[in-house]
């Protein structure tokens, strides 16, 4: 089996690491400046489904914060409209 050959397989699991990375990493927040109406949304984990979950909703989130989900603050803003 040449060396190319072998490491071919390697370079598929890389990039699909490298893709399934980019799809669960954190969104950016949103500029504070930007002057379009929004709703911050709030991320929470949970560490034992290894899950994010998000809300707009402060009740939900101090729920799920209070049975042990992990308050990650602002994961984005929603825009109260969409863009005419």
């Amino acid at each position: 089996m040449s060396n190319q050959t072998h490491l071919r397989p390697t370079a598929i699991v890389m990039a699909t690491i490298a893709f399934v990375g980019a799809l669960t990493t954190s969104p950016p927040i949103a500029q504070a400046n930007d002057p379009r109406p929004s709703i911050p949304m709030c991320r929470v984990y949970n560490p034992n489904g290894d899950e994010h979950f998000y809300t707009r909703d402060d009740n939900e989130r101090g729920h799920l914060v209070a049975v042990g989900w992990n308050d990650e603050g602002i994961g984005w803003f929603a825009p109260t409209s969409g863009i005419s």
